[in-house]
């Protein structure tokens, strides 16, 4: 546009300098001066004609000067939006990359959310349950320690109502006043089986309290779906937004194609300029028009450049725009990088102390399921002490039928009952089953192997107090009994299957 102004004010300069030469002999003429007038004419005409001809040459180097420019800056243009097409493609794609990966990261955080929420449902619950265990422990270790002293006082009244009844056997009232106390026991049994049926009326409560829970969660759930819900609207809108980048990169595109075609006519429009120079030299009266031509040519070049400029600074706007928003999904990836650290630590803490809570409930199961079988044991015993024909003796109750069964069939009656046929595993207990006076089966067999006689707990007779020439029935007496009962040597082997009173024994410790 310099170049320009300048050449046109050249032109006008030169123009005023012909008129003034031309118009340089206005005065009057006269018939001496005619020859000296053509030769002045023919000076001007001269003149004239150099100075048209600088005017071209200086007009000619001029608009080669001016389309070297054009060329440079159509060069440094096609640069400046190649580099800056590669930039906006780098930067949608960094865009894209970053927005997938939040997005996923978004899916991540709301997931490790769920988690965390289900495992905090989860360690509550736990709790929960690991409180009403401790409470039916509590509960249970209570009853067993009533139930040892119930034990403990009713052997030591039994001791006693054995001493007197050995010393005073008449005494029938003392043991009338012995069954009423056993029968307070049992009223006290009976109290504590209520106790129990209270307990499980709360743990009945305990579950409605877990399914009221269960609906609590269900609306969490909800409440969850619906954030979901949510989050796909958000990528919904961001993919709305993906599209309007999209379309606005095809009209950049578009734009591009639009400038690319102008550069173009601007090329041809050079040739033009060159063959109109060439023209310049055959035909001055040519010259004027194209100069006109080649002024607005310019100028639309000019404005092209003007528009070309603007859209590069639009460009690098858009640019500047997408940096800064890349900065921002860049944060928000960390920020969400740092929430799911966190949640991952909250995760591992959780974990642990679900796991922590998961022992401690299977240690207070197994505890309770360890008291319940002691309670339901200790309540069968003193069930069993509370018949007819038990007697204790030495921290165990025995007792001896008045009818007659198989060894077998004499075990089973005692297994009913809690017990077994009886173990003599020292002198004290060799006298008192040969106190009774009965042809009875004890707890001794060599079924498993001949010869290796066994009680039937499974150990091995250590003590043994058999009659003299016993045992003697090889293979075919393998079941031990009381028959000699009068010498304290007095065990003997039989046939398993004859039928002889028996003598159970039930351990109270």
């Amino acid at each position: 546009m310099v170049f320009h102004r300048e050449h046109y004010g050249r032109s006008v300069a030169y123009e005023k300098f012909s008129d003034t030469l031309y118009a340089s002999n206005d005065g009057p003429e006269s018939c001496s001066d005619n020859h000296s007038k053509a030769t002045s004419e023919l000076q001007r005409y001269k003149l004239a004609a150099a100075t048209l001809g600088l005017l071209c040459l200086l007009q000619l180097s001029l608009i080669i000067s001016l389309a070297l420019s054009a060329s440079s800056n159509k060069s440094l243009i096609e640069g400046e939006k190649n580099e800056l097409k590669t930039l906006n493609s780098g930067l949608n794609a960094r865009n894209k990359n970053l927005t997938t990966e939040r997005e996923q990261l978004r899916r991540n955080l709301s997931d490790f959310v769920s988690q965390h929420n289900y495992l905090t449902k989860e360690r509550d619950e736990l709790k929960k349950t690991n409180l009403g265990f401790l409470s039916n422990l509590k509960n249970l270790t209570a009853e067993r320690e009533m139930l040892l002293r119930t034990i403990k006082g009713t052997e030591a009244d039994n001791k006693y109502v054995t001493e007197q009844r050995d010393e005073l056997r008449k005494e029938l009232k003392n043991l009338t006043l012995e069954f009423s106390f056993l029968t307070e026991e049992r009223d006290e049994l009976k109290e504590i089986n209520l106790g129990i049926e209270a307990n499980l009326k709360n743990l009945t409560d305990v579950g409605e309290t877990l399914i009221r829970t269960i609906n609590v969660t269900d609306a969490i759930n909800k409440n969850l779906t619906e954030e979901r819900d949510e989050l796909r609207k958000d990528l919904n809108n961001l993919a709305s937004h993906l599209s309007s980048l999209t379309n606005e990169r095809n009209e950049l595109k578009k734009l591009n194609s639009d400038i690319e075609a102008s550069l173009k006519n601007l090329s041809e429009e050079s040739e033009k300029l060159i063959q109109t120079i060439q023209n310049i030299e055959s035909d001055h009266k040519n010259v004027t028009g194209e100069r006109d031509d080649l002024v607005r040519e310019l100028n639309v070049f000019t404005s092209q450049l003007a528009s070309m400029t603007k859209e590069r600074d639009d460009l690098k706007k858009i640019n500047s725009d997408i940096e800064a928003n890349s900065n921002t999904l860049r944060e928000d990836k960390d920020e969400l990088n740092r929430k799911l650290n966190d949640l991952e630590s909250k995760q591992n803490a959780l974990t642990e102390e679900r796991d922590t809570l998961r022992t401690t409930k299977s240690y207070i199961e197994a505890m309770s399921r360890t008291i319940s079988q002691e309670r339901d044991e200790l309540k069968a015993k003193i069930n069993t002490l509370n018949q007819p024909g038990w007697v204790l003796f030495e921290g165990s109750a025995y007792y001896v039928s008045s009818g007659k069964k198989t060894w077998q069939e004499s075990r089973n009656y005692c297994q009913s009952k809690g017990a077994d046929l009886m173990i003599i595993n020292s002198r004290s207990k060799q006298v008192y089953g040969n106190k009774f006076q009965k042809y009875m089966w004890i707890g001794l067999t060599d079924g498993e192997t001949d010869g290796t006689w066994k009680w039937v707990d499974g150990s091995l007779v250590t003590t043994s107090y058999w009659t003299v020439g016993e045992p003697n029935g090889k293979t075919l007496e393998n079941c031990g009994n009381i028959k000699t009962y009068t010498t304290e040597n007095s065990w003997n082997d039989e046939l398993c299957s004859h039928s002889l009173n028996w003598i159970c024994e039930l351990k109270l410790i």
